[in-house]
């Protein structure tokens, strides 16, 4: 669900937010690599590595990763300096709640302890397309139009 609009405040400010949510993303879990070289074997339901009384194996992308959560804004302020020259200045403020958002970025091999069901990379972090920022930032400009 994304949320946005534009808002005209009192003293000529602009304010643009933007809210994001999503529900946690699925992953696949993984208890070892298969024996006979073709791909991994899904982990046990209950214990990843010990099998239950049934030994039941876990659906597809049965683990959940983290909810996603953003909100961003943007706010300007013009200034007339002519008839027909304007300075606007302008304040970006991303990722306010400062919330990692891991997405499914989660180990999923129980045969490595140390990143299993462990975070391990961002939602729109390094090589991704996503306008997620990785932590909160602050960016500020100034336009002039003539």
């Amino acid at each position: 669900l994304t949320l946005y609009g534009v808002f005209e405040l009192p003293f000529g400010i602009e304010a643009a937010p933007t809210f994001t949510v999503a529900s946690a993303r699925p992953y696949q879990q993984y208890r070892a690599a298969n024996p006979n070289g073709a791909g991994s074997l899904r982990c046990y339901a209950g214990d990843c590595l010990t099998p239950g009384p049934t030994g039941e194996i876990v659906g597809v992308h049965a683990a959940r990763g983290q909810t996603l959560v953003n909100l961003s804004i943007r706010t300007s302020r013009a200034f007339r300096v002519s008839q027909s020259q304007e300075i606007k200045l302008f304040a970006e403020l991303f990722n306010i709640p400062n919330r990692a958002n891991f997405g499914q970025n989660y180990g999923t091999n129980a045969f490595a302890p140390a990143t299993f069901n462990r975070p391990i990379d961002y939602m729109g972090g390094p090589g991704s397309s996503s306008s997620i920022p990785n932590s909160f930032q602050v960016q500020l400009g100034a336009r002039y139009s003539f």
